[in-house]
């Protein structure tokens, strides 16, 4: 069940409408009998209580990421790691750049989904690393 959730993320598909049907096939498989209560009790409820408790983190990340954005400094943080790595390392780049903006404020989950790498293409660019296919882009590189 979940290598089907990680490949419906790879081809570049909203995992938040595909979770809950891959949550309803676990229990498709285990006890079908159970399909309606866990689906609509169950995992609901968590979810409500979920989204409830850390809306307030995830919007404030979002502004925020999205601030620091349009003021550049995304722009400003990338060259500065170029500078201090080098351009033939990626790896720690994109590491390094994940830790300044997580370290500086930005949710994790904002940093991690934002279009910053496909932006500025930092493996591509800077790596000199062949990709083929990234997620979420329409035609390879």
């Amino acid at each position: 069940m979940y290598s089907l959730l990680m490949l419906v993320a790879y081809r570049g598909y909203s995992v938040i409408l595909f979770a809950p049907l891959v949550a309803l096939g676990a229990v498709l498989f285990t006890r079908p009998v159970t399909v309606a209560p866990v689906f609509s009790d169950i995992f609901m409820d968590k979810l409500i209580g979920f989204v409830k408790l850390y809306f307030p983190v995830f919007l404030l990340g979002a502004v925020f990421g999205k601030l620091i954005e349009l003021a550049g400094f995304y722009y400003s943080i990338v060259s500065a790691v170029t500078c201090m790595v080098g351009q033939n390392k990626a790896m720690p780049m994109i590491i390094l750049v994940c830790a300044l903006l997580t370290y500086g404020g930005v949710s994790l989950f904002v940093v991690a989904f934002a279009n910053l790498f496909f932006t500025w293409l930092i493996p591509h660019i800077y790596g000199d690393q062949f990709m083929i296919n990234l997620p979420g882009l329409k035609k390879p590189l």
